[in-house]
């Protein structure tokens, strides 16, 4: 799985909760063993057009980013939520929140800018971000960040909210092509 994964590949219409699953699938075990919990929430027959690998590595990235601040910070909320939904009839979007206090307001509109990090020096380099904002691009996409409030057991928690938007595909899906 692993080897495959960071390889080149044509465009494709796939869909995105399999390729979230098989992103989770390998990192996991990372999360687990911090006592970083992965929720998800999917809405079914979420198709787009592009690069799976691709994407799945701006998905890596985001919750790499949300492990560190949730292990920096010690927060007492050790929880990443994942969804998806249908944002239009043209458009699916994936969020990716988790409860650690949220992106610095001071940087939070340069966040996507290259250099920009709220690691310390040994720890980012602020090209991460920058990185996944152009993959997303790549296939008519956004993505964006918003600090939002997340509630718990009847509590209240501040945390970052990642929001991928991508172009819905009317085509079906080649792993769904294959089985028939």
């Amino acid at each position: 799985d692993f080897r495959n994964f960071f390889k080149p590949q044509d465009a494709l219409v796939y869909n995105i909760n399999t390729s979230i699953e098989d992103t989770l699938k390998l990192v996991n075990s990372i999360y687990e063993k911090e006592k970083i919990v992965i929720y998800t929430e999917y809405e079914e027959n979420l198709l787009t057009l592009g690069y799976p690998n691709e994407i799945n590595q701006v998905i890596i990235n985001i919750l790499n980013n949300a492990r560190d601040i949730i292990l920096e910070k010690n927060s007492d909320v050790k929880t990443v939520l994942i969804k998806t939904y249908k944002e239009s009839d043209n458009l699916l979007s994936i969020t990716i929140t988790d409860c650690a206090g949220g992106v610095p307001e001071d940087i939070i509109d340069k966040v996507f800018d290259p250099y920009i990090t709220t690691k310390s020096e040994d720890k980012g380099t602020g090209i991460g971000l920058d990185m996944s904002k152009t993959i997303v691009e790549k296939v008519d996409g956004s993505i964006s960040v918003e600090n939002i409030i997340t509630k718990i057991e009847d509590k209240e928690y501040l945390g970052a909210s990642f929001k991928i938007t991508l172009p819905l595909s009317k085509e079906k899906a080649k792993e769904e092509i294959k089985e028939d």
